[in-house]
């Protein structure tokens, strides 16, 4: 049985391994881009490229390539062409990302989307900005604890866990759960 102390323990790991390393940074690609959360399938290689036991300086080369390339997918291309005015993508990201910023923030954000390489510095600047970071990260969470202890995409009753943190702040529980799942448990054997 798994208890208390080691889903402390386990919590801790998990989100400085996952959430700290670039999953947490991967994981806001979908939401702010596409107003949804990533699926196992597309989620796993993005977090590749951006994850292993990296200094300061290798992890911020390896945030840089993952931005330019999942901004060239057709997907995100087709939802943001490059037709698109500054302003135009700038409000249609802060829009899906669903939040509000101030509005020196989002001057700033046009003027540099209307730069050469802007467009990308803009849409990771909106991905690490402190709106987006604290609105995504308890369902980012949850998901992932889907991703690396049922190695598989949510069901339903991850919106009940994101409820859960979200009025009690309490992981551990979650992390029991995950952890004491028959699911995750049969993974290893009978």
């Amino acid at each position: 049985m798994f208890f208390a102390e080691d889903a402390t323990i386990l919590t801790f790991v998990f989100a400085f391994a996952i959430l700290g390393f670039g999953g947490y940074f991967v994981y806001r690609f979908y939401p702010v881009s596409f107003g949804r959360k990533p699926d196992f399938a597309e989620f796993t290689p993005d977090l590749a490229r951006v994850s292993g036991f990296l200094t300061d300086d290798q992890l911020e080369a390896a945030k840089v390539a993952p931005v330019n390339e999942f901004m060239a997918r057709p997907i995100f291309t087709s939802r943001y062409p490059t037709s698109l005015t500054p302003i135009a993508f700038v409000d249609q990201l802060i829009t899906t990302a669903g939040v509000t910023v101030a509005p020196a923030t989002r001057d700033g954000w046009i003027q540099l989307a209307a730069t050469g390489s802007g467009r990308s510095i803009v849409f990771r600047q909106i991905l690490e900005s402190t709106e987006v970071y604290q609105k995504y990260y308890n369902q980012a969470f949850v998901v992932m604890q889907y991703f690396g202890y049922l190695r598989r995409d949510p069901d339903a009753l991850y919106l009940n866990w994101i409820q859960s943190l979200d009025s009690s702040g309490d992981y551990r529980v979650m992390v029991n759960g995950f952890v004491n799942a028959p699911e995750y448990r049969f993974r290893f054997g009978p």
